[in-house]
């Protein structure tokens, strides 16, 4: 048990002291880049993100300077602080187990709210810490936090961070909920806290100080406790004296300006690169950091804590600047995920040694004395300068958008059979009578390829009223989030749920005429600009080179436009694989038998690049595709419905022979009704297919499923179709183009065609994906309407260079009032004087 006001400690107390505080920050983590993914289903403006967010400040700017005070003046059978740590981990922990299914904005926004006032309860942490581990030994305390806080990002963003996304399999419970990455990262999380609330409860013994304050300390007959507190806590906080601690507060805020919550945004939106290799940079970093960890406290103990600071803020400085230069010379100005590790563990190395020294340079202007009033106000004034420039971030990243970047209206992205500049496509455009001052053209290349021509062009009109549409139709979705919330409530009564169901109606009609706005907006540009450029664009489908189906087997040679990396083949290949190919049976290097899809990629490298593919598709997802094509007609359904079947079927009753044999009955001729056979044979890993049937029932395409059973191995599965989705095959105008290539390739093949068509287009868009960014030219025009564009690079690092030249003239104003006396450095005098 760590037991406080010890004169000296054993070392490893110094460990277990300071989990709490450690293991806490843990748990928060993920109110960082996690929030910020989970906030962006919601809304996407920075400034008003950061502004919701930094509401938070008026809930907790008294919250925690408020249950600091009364610490000092409270004793329980439980001590006088380790019981608010218990109350805040707890409380922060339900919020976290709530936060991944919060059904819209602003119950998200509450939610974080709440997280923050209730750690308000742990803001004496330090207090408790200093109380166990004594001033000599506080040095090497501070040193050995910094490191195990490192520890913690690489567990974070190595380990989790990449999982975000991720989806798991929930069986019969896959219809109770959606097991994703992100709630798991928040369970987690919740549970840490859970478990640190504990550890605090049962791992610290308080000892009473004899000097013990409590609730009446120097409180007058009948004054209110907090009118008692207003008026000593204002009057010890905003006394002259801590003045200097303030200003190093501001310094401190200043020169720890970051992108922060937005950070996962420049490494995938902009740079194009994953959460999880996002992750593993950071995480290499903190590797580096910790090793500086305990010689950053060394250092300034031997040199002075005004000196080392100041020093790592000037390398962090020329870091910045240096970054921005080097970014600035990269093509597509993104920098490699080397260059990123090298450039960020240098400036970690300067980070550490600012965080190491920041907190004990603000006591060094503290007397011993007033150390919890000045706690209390470097609480306050953090928690204003933290939340200003946070909020401020998200404004300057709105002010470069406007100053710098498209905003929102409707774009076409074209492609073209050779390689094209800026004139050229300006020349075409002029001699149809279009306007190119009203557009924006921009080339269009790989993540870290640049060039001022392209085969790749992307066209943009800016629009005000798009703008509007935009943010309506996102707070129209919102409010539907929470009415919906609401008509799921089995209190309402008729006459409150017809009306909650009226608003709905009202919104959801809304939001219909404000897409077909939006739309009408897009045909409009179209309209513009294709007279101009529709007779240039590349030949609609000669991408496809070649195409065969013989033995299951749909063999398909594309052309590209960039040539595909043969290093991310077996990448490839796990990303196009689905339940829809045949399973073949590999070992790896250790004998262990794995079922892989039958899938093989080569890349075809050149002048004219491209890849051919080799997709051995199952028999029995033939069988059902050309089951549900007969009665729908149509591509996306079908193939979302057969590789649902058979996903299902496969984990229920196992994979591999002699587990079950699949068939549709050709003899139904009910249209909106599919028969299926299902026999369980002798490895069947079940006999009861009550839960399979009730999955099947729960695809969009089917209404219901009847089971009847002739034996106990022999199964019929009666599916009846949805009829709103009969009849709703129209193509697309990509579906169009590379149907019309394959009947040209193949001829008429009845459902077989429209099957490679859409095989075609899932491998498409798969290359074009993260990691490959891999095009396949098309002859269609891909047309859309977007919302501003931001950009977080330069942004985030000229206010970061701003604010540290900020900092710099604050810290020579604070040197000049120390040289003439006006300010004093009154706990290192304390120790001088010893």
């Amino acid at each position: 048990m760590i037991i406080t006001r010890k004169t000296k400690v054993p070392l490893h107390w110094t460990f277990y002291a300071q989990l709490p505080l450690l293991l806490s920050i843990y748990g928060a983590f993920v109110i960082n880049a996690p929030f910020l993914l989970l906030i962006k289903k919601f809304i996407d403006n920075p400034a008003a993100i950061m502004g919701l967010i930094s509401i938070e400040i008026y809930i907790s700017i008294m919250g925690t300077p408020f249950i600091s005070w009364l610490s000092d003046h409270i004793w329980t059978r439980w001590g006088r602080r380790k019981f608010f740590f218990v109350i805040a981990d707890v409380g922060r922990a339900l919020c976290l187990i709530a936060m991944p299914f919060a059904p819209n904005l602003w119950s998200l926004i509450i939610l974080r709210w709440l997280f923050g006032a209730a750690g308000d309860f742990a803001g004496m942490t330090q207090a408790l810490i200093y109380e166990v581990v004594p001033p000599p030994q506080r040095g090497r305390l501070s040193g050995f936090f910094q490191g195990s806080i490192q520890f913690g990002n690489i567990l974070f963003f190595f380990l989790l961070l990449g999982r975000f996304d991720d989806y798991y399999f929930m069986g019969p419970f896959a219809q109770v909920t959606a097991l994703n990455g992100g709630a798991i990262m928040f369970w987690l999380a919740a549970i840490l806290l859970f478990g640190i609330a504990a550890y605090e409860g049962l791992g610290f013994k308080e000892i009473k100080p004899p000097d013990a304050k409590n609730l009446n300390s120097g409180r007058k007959p009948g004054q209110s406790i907090f009118v008692h507190f207003f008026k000593n806590f204002f009057k010890d906080v905003l006394s002259k004296d801590l003045l200097p601690v303030y200003l190093v507060t501001l310094i401190v805020a200043m020169f720890n300006v970051q992108l922060g919550v937005f950070l996962p945004l420049l490494y995938t939106e902009q740079w194009g690169y994953s959460l999880q290799e996002m992750g593993n940079t950071l995480a290499i970093g903190a590797v580096f950091a910790i090793s500086f960890a305990l010689l950053s406290g060394w250092f300034a103990d031997r040199y002075g804590k005004m000196m080392t600071f100041v020093l790592a803020n000037v390398g962090s400085l020329g870091m910045n600047v240096f970054y921005f230069i080097w970014v600035y010379n990269q093509p597509d100005f993104r920098p490699t995920l080397v260059q990123i590790v090298v450039i960020g563990n240098v400036t970690a190395i300067f980070l550490m040694i600012k965080g190491v020294v920041g907190f004990p340079l603000m006591m060094e202007y503290v007397e011993r004395s007033r150390m919890g009033a000045a706690n209390a106000g470097i609480q306050i004034s953090q928690s204003i300068f933290r939340n200003g420039l946070l909020f401020f971030v998200g404004v300057w990243l709105a002010w470069w958008s406007y100053w710098f970047l498209p905003q929102a209206g409707y774009n076409v992205s074209l492609t073209f059979p050779e390689e094209k500049s800026e004139e050229q496509l300006v020349s075409q455009l002029q001699s149809a009578g279009v306007n190119p001052e009203e557009l924006v053209l921009r080339p269009e290349h790989q993540f870290g390829v640049d060039g001022e021509t392209s085969m790749r062009w992307w066209i943009h009109q800016n629009d005000k009223e798009a703008q509007e549409l935009l943010e309506e139709k996102k707070k129209l979705k919102n409010e539907l989030g929470s009415l919906e919330t609401k008509a799921d409530s089995p209190f309402l009564e008729a006459t409150e749920a017809e009306e909650i169901q009226s608003q709905i109606a009202a919104r959801e009609t809304r939001i219909t005429e404000i897409d077909q706005k939006l739309e009408a907006g897009v045909d409009s540009l179209k309209a513009k600009l294709m007279p101009a450029l529709e007779q240039s664009l590349y030949e609609a489908g000669s991408q496809i080179r070649s195409a065969s189906f013989s033995n299951e087997t749909l063999s398909l040679g594309l052309t590209t436009i960039e040539e595909f990396d043969e290093s991310l083949t077996e990448r490839l290949i796990t990303n196009i694989s689905g339940p829809q190919f045949a399973l073949v049976r590999n070992q790896n290097e250790n004998a262990a038998t794995r079922w892989s899809p039958d899938v093989s990629i080569e890349s075809i490298q050149g002048q004219t690049p491209g890849v051919n593919i080799d997709l051995s598709f199952d028999p029995i997802f033939l069988d059902l595709y050309e089951g549900f094509y007969r009665k729908t007609e149509s591509n996306e359904k079908s193939f979302e419905a057969s590789s649902a079947i058979i996903s299902l079927v496969r984990a229920l009753i196992g994979r591999g022979p002699n587990r079950f044999e699949l068939s549709v009955d050709q003899s139904n001729e009910d249209a909106s009704s599919i028969s299926i056979e299902l026999t369980l044979l002798e490895r069947a890993l079940i006999d009861d297919l009550e839960l399979i049937a009730e999955g099947i029932s729960e695809e969009k395409l089917i209404s219901d499923v009847a089971l009847a059973s002739t034996s106990p191995s022999e199964h019929q599965l009666t599916l009846t179709l949805e009829q709103s989705d009969k009849d709703i095959g129209e193509l697309q105008p990509r579906a169009i183009e590379a149907s019309e290539r394959i009947d040209e390739l193949l001829g008429q093949r009845g459902s077989l065609n429209p099957l490679i068509v859409e095989s075609y287009i899932r491998v498409s868009d798969t290359l074009a994906a993260s990691p490959f960014y891999v095009t396949i030219p098309e002859n269609t025009t891909k047309s859309a309407y977007s919302e501003r564009e931001y950009e977080y690079f330069f942004s985030s690092k000229t206010l970061e260079i701003a604010t540290d030249i900020i900092g710099f003239f604050i810290i020579i104003f604070l040197l000049i009032m120390e040289k003439r006396g006006v300010i004093h450095r009154f706990g290192a005098e304390e120790d001088e004087n010893r």
